[in-house]
């Protein structure tokens, strides 16, 4: 019993967080923002661009790998011609001013939800639903069929 319990101690005092990114195949991605802006970010900043990604992704990791990859390779275009360029950041595309030209670049299709909320005017953090309404996975998604 007491090893169970100094198990237990060693397990609640693990930094999950630290352990999480480090595993995130969507993390390394976008730790490529070719600005360096992201590497910089505090963790619950890192954390809402991995939502912003979850959130325009098809319902499987390989979306979410193929979101991240678009963001950091719009970005890098910009930061190729104007690297001081706003949208030269990734978070441009994810969560700033971006976000709308970059959900039509990538052929992100609302469901009813999503389009009612974004009709009325209720973009959460820059985005178009919350997370609460991605809690069903096919609820928002990236078409297949998208060539961007």
């Amino acid at each position: 019993m007491a090893n169970l319990i100094g198990s237990l101690r060693l397990v609640s005092s693990f930094d999950w967080s630290e352990f999480f990114e480090s595993a995130s195949v969507v993390e390394q991605i976008l730790q490529r923002d070719p600005v360096a802006v992201y590497g910089r970010m505090d963790f619950t900043s890192r954390d809402r661009y991995r939502h912003a990604v979850e959130e325009l992704a098809e319902p499987t990791g390989e979306g979410q790998v193929r979101v991240a990859l678009k963001s950091v390779e719009r970005a890098r275009q910009v930061a190729e011609r104007t690297p001081d360029a706003r949208n030269a950041h990734i978070g441009y595309y994810l969560i700033g001013g971006g976000r709308q030209q970059f959900e039509q670049g990538i052929g992100w299709e609302p469901t009813r939800t999503c389009s009612t909320k974004y009709s009325l005017g209720s973009r959460l953090t820059q985005g178009v639903c919350s997370r609460s309404d991605f809690q069903s996975a096919s609820m928002c998604h990236i078409s297949p069929t998208a060539q961007n």
